[in-house]
């Protein structure tokens, strides 16, 4: 979320575009520390019973959807501030897995890849 809120504030995306965008990345790479969850996730929406089945199921309604990150005009000069920002606001929140920025970096490059 934090990530996103980034790409809103820079790109000026609509909030479920900078969502969308971020998702499967962050949530891979907040692997294992979600993997329980993601499973019964699984479980209770019925898509699979873990925590991949439960990935895949995203990856195929955002195909399904038609999300186009390349909607997202990224610009490497912005990379730092974006992963220094995201870092600050995920301080606040307390996500299940802290991200360095240099790892915020590397997601939002995945993201863009």
């Amino acid at each position: 979320h934090a990530i996103a809120h980034r790409f809103g504030e820079f790109y000026h995306v609509p909030h479920g575009l900078a969502i969308a965008a971020a998702l499967l990345p962050v949530l891979e790479a907040s692997r294992p520390n979600i993997d329980d969850r993601l499973c019964l996730l699984a479980k209770k929406s019925g898509v699979s019973d873990s925590a991949d089945g439960m990935l895949q199921a995203i990856k195929d309604l955002l195909l399904r959807l038609d999300i186009d990150v390349r909607k997202i005009r990224f610009c490497e000069d912005d990379l730092f501030e974006i992963a220094r920002k995201a870092g600050e606001e995920a301080k606040l929140v307390g996500y299940p897995k802290y991200f360095t920025d240099g790892e915020v970096r590397e997601l939002v490059q995945r993201i863009f890849a």
